[in-house]
């Protein structure tokens, strides 16, 4: 229908129209009626219609429109598009017609009435359905919420759905709310609170909503006294930022309208009479595993919900085997939050799932269309300001300044961070926490809640909320001073306390502290070196106990590279021999003694026989990893003086355990069981006034007496020996320690006619070493893999096997040791006798095809093991 000329002839050129025609508009209650019945008008619909209305048959540019409904907001074309399109759905296809370069017109009769004065409004007969929003996507995940809220329902008066911005508190609310209609029990009203901004805005919304005649003055005081005896769920959806007005309406209705039951949904607890506060959980994630299996992700609600939304895209996509742990990562990172899963899922289709991956770090700028009237849930970065504004000032500092820690933190570690903010010095951080966590945006362990001793309360932060709270730190001009005190608290965290001299930090407070960690030597590495250097030297220690060898020189190699500062001395030797140890288990020996010669020469301006023993320890181990054995035993014959010198038992026991290594390779047995004898002693000596804390030395010195008496022939010791070393690589974990220690294993077994036990030790150490890096472990254990396949009669996979090992040691130029070099030889025999002349050339080229993952399954066929699973990369 086509507009007349004349503004005067419109049905809205006058105040006030009859309402007897089709559509009829109401601006104070902010409703439409069709036949008297509510249509589901959004609130940003709504404005963008009364400003069609308000017209009067004109024509609309998109500007004016954008002025009109989102005041000053930058919105673009596309927000106004998608509320268009929202009320043609309603309205018709044909209500609003569009003039191509001058704008929007109304093209239907629309009758206007104003019920503002306390005028009777038209009577409209009750809603024969439940006014409650479409909700297009099912639930994923929610079963237990639903019946906990129905149980919740049955027996209490006010339930409140808390939880953190984008939970899905809503859809809980509207699933709920239709389970109570589609059983057929009382009435069902809903609101959405997110749009008003005031009680005679809310008390409107609840006249409309639940049709209630009300004459004279509007007030909640009023809306409450007219429900008297109705019977119905009323659900207040979005109340975080009415909470004061919601709470005492909630706790009016509780005494005039005893018949009317509240579901509220918030990010903070209402706290009325008689509240029944449920947490609203993350979805469920699959296990933190490096190579997440199939079965494990199809299982977890957060990666259903995301592959249902990527589908509804793109049906192309499917989980498979291959993509699973990458949807894994993505799905734990995005902390299981379903508007993080549903934002990452609409991007898949055009970025791919790796690419995905790699930009998580801009997830807050993720940006989808305006599908609702809450602008809140357009982004990440929308929500998560919707719930920081509700905040205090002190409150938001606090959540700034927590925002460095990468993993879990205490009450003490937030004061800590939180000098480095003199707006925080007469803040109750206590209370600031406990508001924090009320907003859903600090997670506080459950343990805490025990009492117990050792479970003081932990707080995690969202990584979601981290990035958004981190941004806003850095933005104060404060992000310097807490990284830095950040980071001197975590030198105070990690050092050994027990230690009297510099030395590692604790591996288990590392291990927790591990990403923190890495981001402060990023920082500091630039901002405050020396900091830099010396958490570097502390946990470089711990990381290679860890099997973290890449990454510790990573982050030292740049910091030593550096120009050398008078005050950094002290701490670039430490990170340099905490490095030799690194370098040292990498069987790189140029970089060993590089190190080792560095911290020398810096030490001869900063005499220090402690550091001088360490010093002269790894360059003798550099010379005996490189084949100079009477360097290497010259070294350590005065390096261990030293340490006798300076009365560090632990230090002495180190030095007498590489002399008795270097001594064992040169063929000195005699004087290397004397050596590894007193390190043992001085070992077992210091373990008992650690408590254990020196299983580290004593596993190293077992592993190598087991050698010496398996070279000796004594089979039965050097089993006990060696087991005990396995038993403790397997506790500190010491990766590159096991698999050395199972190849030795593999041979005693071999010796003592146990192929499968020997096979079982291979295998295991072959796998360790290909996941490390470890080249010598594995020529070592395929050396003594070759030994098992003779001995179940298979030469030419033996022949492969040594063959295989002799590349790997000629390529690096690697000593074998001489219990290795005695298998060798004995196999290499047994080779020539079992191949006849005429098929030894085909087993030849056979054995330079060979690869590590052939050389694993064979040990696992002769173990009975199951074959390997190809791993997706």
């Amino acid at each position: 229908m086509k507009p007349s000329a004349s503004a005067a002839s419109h049905p809205l050129a006058t105040p006030r129209a009859s309402a007897g025609g089709e559509l009829v508009i109401d601006r104070h209650t902010r409703r439409v009626y069709r036949h008297g019945q509510p249509l589901a008008v959004g609130v940003r619909a709504f404005e963008l219609l009364a400003a069609l209305v308000g017209a009067e048959g004109r024509v609309l540019s998109a500007d004016e429109l954008r002025r009109q409904v989102w005041e000053d907001k930058s919105v673009g074309d596309n927000n106004l598009r998608v509320q268009l399109t929202l009320l043609r759905r309603v309205l018709g296809a044909e209500a609003i017609v569009h003039h191509r370069g001058r704008g929007y017109q109304l093209a239907l009769p629309i009758q206007e009435q104003d019920s503002a004065d306390g005028s009777p409004a038209p009577a409209l007969p009750v809603a024969q359905v439940d006014d409650l929003p479409e909700s297009p996507w099912p639930l994923v995940g929610r079963e237990r919420c639903l019946d906990e809220i129905a149980l919740r329902l049955a027996q209490h008066q006010r339930v409140t759905l808390l939880g953190p911005a984008g939970v899905g508190k809503s859809g809980l609310a509207l699933a709920a709310a239709r389970a109570v209609v589609g059983a057929g029990g009382a009435p069902v009203w809903w609101i959405h609170l997110a749009p008003l901004r005031d009680g005679l805005q809310l008390a409107s919304a609840l006249r409309s909503a639940l049709q209630l005649d009300i004459s004279g003055p509007l007030s909640l005081d009023r809306v409450s006294a007219a429900l008297g005896e109705r019977e119905g769920l009323l659900v207040l959806d979005a109340c975080e930022h009415l909470l004061s007005l919601v709470t005492a309406f909630c706790d009016r209705l509780l005494r005039v309208a005893p018949h009317v039951r509240v579901l509220a949904t918030t990010r903070k607890s209402l706290r009325s009479a008689g509240e029944q506060v449920l947490l609203v959980p993350t979805l469920e994630l699959p296990d933190d595993l490096p190579q997440t299996p199939l079965p494990l992700v199809r299982a977890s609600s957060a990666c259903q919900l995301f592959e249902m939304r990527v589908r509804s895209a793109d049906p192309r996509f499917r989980l498979t085997p291959v993509n699973a742990p990458v949807v894994a990562e993505i799905c734990r990172r995005l902390d299981g939050n379903p508007l993080a899963l549903v934002l990452a899922a609409s991007r898949v289709p055009s970025v791919g799932l790796l690419d995905l991956r790699d930009s998580l770090d801009q997830r807050l700028t993720w940006v989808r269309p305006a599908v609702d009237d809450d602008e809140r849930h357009q982004s990440l970065h929308a929500a998560l300001d919707s719930s920081h504004a509700l905040l205090r000032a002190a409150e938001q500092r606090l959540l700034w300044v927590v925002s460095v820690f990468d993993g879990a933190f205490g009450l003490d570690d937030a004061r800590a961070v939180a000098h480095a903010d003199p707006a925080l010095d007469r803040v109750s951080l206590v209370d600031a926490m406990a508001t924090l966590v009320e907003h859903g945006l600090v997670e506080v362990d459950g343990d805490s809640l025990l009492g117990a001793d050792s479970a003081r309360a932990r707080y995690t932060l969202h990584e979601s909320v981290r990035l958004f709270a981190r941004d806003l730190l850095q933005r104060s001009g404060r992000l310097d001073d807490v990284l830095r005190a950040h980071g001197h608290q975590l030198l105070a965290q990690l050092k050994d306390r027990a230690a009297d001299r510099p030395g590692p930090g604790r591996p288990e407070a590392v291990r927790r502290q591990h990403a923190s960690v890495q981001r402060v030597i990023a920082w500091a590495s630039a901002a405050d070196p020396l900091l830099a250097l010396r958490l570097c030297a502390l946990c470089a220690t711990p990381w290679r106990r860890m099997g973290l060898h890449a990454l510790a020189r990573q982050l030292a190699r740049p910091l030593l590279s550096q120009p050398v500062e008078p005050a950094q001395v002290s701490a670039r030797i430490e990170l340099l021999l905490a490095l030799c140890a690194v370098d040292a288990e990498l069987e790189d020996a140029p970089a060993v003694l590089a190190d080792a010669t560095d911290a020398l020469a810096l030490l001869a301006g900063h005499p220090d026989a402690w550091q001088r023993a360490q010093a002269l320890g790894w360059r003798a181990q550099a010379w005996a990893l490189d084949g100079h054995l009477a360097l290497a035993c010259e070294g350590l014959a005065e390096a261990v003086p030293l340490w006798r010198e300076t009365g560090d038992e632990r230090g002495l026991s180190q030095a007498l355990q590489q002399q008795g290594g270097a001594l064992l390779l040169a063929g000195r047995s005699e004087e290397a069981r004397a050596a590894l004898q007193e390190a043992l002693m001085l070992c077992r000596a210091a373990r008992e006034r650690s408590h254990g804390e020196d299983d580290w030395g004593m596993m190293q010195i077992h592993e190598q007496l087991g050698e010496l008496e398996l070279g000796a022939g004594h089979i039965s010791l050097a089993a006990e020996h060696l087991e005990r070393a396995a038993l403790l690589a397997r506790r500190a974990p010491n990766h590159f320690r096991l698999a050395r220690t199972l190849a030795l294993l593999g041979h005693v077994y071999l010796r003592l006619g146990e192929r499968e036990q020997a096979a079982v030790c291979v295998a295991e150490g072959i796998d360790i070493a290909l996941r490390q890096g470890f080249a010598r472990l594995l020529a070592d254990n395929a050396h003594v893999l070759s030994g098992v396949l003779m001995a179940a009669n298979q030469p030419v996979r033996a022949l492969a096997a040594s063959r295989y090992a002799e590349r790997q040691r000629e390529r690096l130029g690697m000593l074998c040791a001489p219990v290795v070099q005695e298998l060798v030889d004995a196999v290499a025999v047994q080779v020539l006798t079992a191949i006849p002349a005429r098929q030894r050339r085909a087993a030849e080229a056979q054995a330079e095809l060979v690869t590590l993952e052939e050389l694993r399954d064979w040990a696992g066929e002769v173990a009975g093991l199951p074959a390997s699973v190809p791993q997706a990369h």
